[in-house]
């Protein structure tokens, strides 16, 4: 059996997260009215370490509601997001879609920018350590809350006299992250005091 003139296509699979959804709550690309079905506009969102997902948009979306419809399906932060097309970043929320030439086929970039997180390294009189990502905006008291969640049973009730202590100084619970220090790489110790049994 010959198979000239045959072409052979993998089906495109489908983010359903991103095409519209109809009154009854259901997903469909064919959900459009007659106005809308013209301004439908088919892009591919690529997002670094996973394939091209298809979206769904129309041309009258603003740039913010493409941003929540990324954040609502894929967790993204609309403040860390950075929508990019062919090299020009997407910066105006409140701009249309189509003003900025977007088409159907065209591929948006999702660029996250990290830059506000921290790496901190916490490491306790016992010798445990710990890493938390942390935005620099958050306070010590945050700190000590993720390391109550995230630490073992020895700090799940850390109370407001335990502290933490960065470079021999004692950290004040309302003390934000940027304030501790300009390394990205800071450990910071921690001391916790147990009262007198």
């Amino acid at each position: 059996m010959s198979s000239a003139g045959v072409i052979a296509l993998a089906p495109m699979t489908e983010d359903l997260a991103f095409l519209p959804i109809r009154f009854d709550g259901s997903r469909s690309a064919h959900c459009f009215s007659g106005s809308q079905l013209q301004d439908s506009i088919l892009i591919f969102l690529a997002v670094p370490g996973a394939p091209p997902m298809p979206m769904s948009v129309l041309g009258t979306d603003s740039i913010a509601s493409v941003k929540l419809r990324i954040q609502r399906f894929k967790g993204f932060v609309v403040t860390k997001q950075r929508l990019v097309l062919d090299g020009h970043e997407l910066a105006r929320n409140n701009c249309p879609v189509k003003d900025y030439g977007l088409a159907d086929g065209n591929v948006l970039h999702l660029v996250i920018r990290l830059a506000d997180l921290r790496v901190i390294n916490i490491e306790t009189a016992s010798g445990k350590k710990f890493q938390f990502q942390v935005d620099q905006t958050r306070n010590v008291k945050y700190l000590k809350s993720k390391l109550a969640v995230e630490g073992d049973e020895d700090l799940d009730s850390l109370e407001d006299d335990d502290k933490l202590e960065y470079e021999g100084e004692v950290l004040e619970d309302h003390q934000l992250i940027a304030d501790i220090s300009n390394k990205d790489d800071a450990v910071i110790h921690l001391f916790i005091r147990k009262p007198a049994k």
